[in-house]
């Protein structure tokens, strides 16, 4: 907490001050009240400089330390829009890998999602249903909509200042080859 969420009385009696001070009351050094001006404005400029600096507590950055504080769930209001740049059937196929891989795992290991724990059949469940949901929807709109109706979603907390992510991908790439050269190799 800062002085300024500690203290509103200190607030209050510096505004005072800084009226008094700046409407020629409080003790003038000089007949023109241009010392009183100089203080009104400093402290006002003080009290400026206070008001922000006591908002920038809010900007402390707490690092991810535990697994289950790498991710948020958001509520509703704040969910992102869930719309796909590339084709459906793109989208369909990377989702059947993801069923592929997950069902490879031991079914009852835990997944840690933010504050929430899942079992990777959870996941798998989760994957079936959201390529349901695909077949479902006809337009990217209406896949937004459910999504963001059925879903659970999760955001992560990112790392330093900027709250930066980095997402990556690993690609595997099937190229068809012969040991004895033929027409097409």
């Amino acid at each position: 907490m800062s002085l300024l969420e500690d203290d509103t009385s200190f607030l209050t009696h510096m505004a005072g001050f800084v009226k008094s001070m700046g409407s020629g009351g409080g003790g003038s050094m000089d007949p023109g009240g241009r010392m009183v001006k100089r203080f009104g404005r400093f402290f006002s400029a003080l009290l400026v400089a206070l008001v922000l600096l006591s908002g920038c507590t809010a900007l402390r950055i707490r690092e991810v330390r535990r697994p289950e504080d790498a991710l948020v769930r958001l509520k509703a209001s704040r969910f992102p829009r869930f719309l796909d740049d590339l084709d459906k059937a793109s989208l369909k196929e990377a989702v059947q890998g993801s069923i592929r891989y997950f069902r490879s795992l031991p079914q009852d290991r835990l997944l840690v999602l933010g504050p929430d724990t899942y079992t990777v059949a959870d996941a798998v469940s989760s994957l079936e249903a959201f390529l349901a949901l695909l077949e479902e929807a006809r337009t990217p709109e209406e896949v937004d909509r459910l999504v963001a109706s059925r879903f659970q979603v999760y955001q992560s907390v990112g790392h330093g200042w900027g709250r930066r992510v980095l997402f990556t991908g690993y690609y595997e790439p099937v190229v068809e080859g012969c040991l004895v050269r033929d027409e097409g190799h």
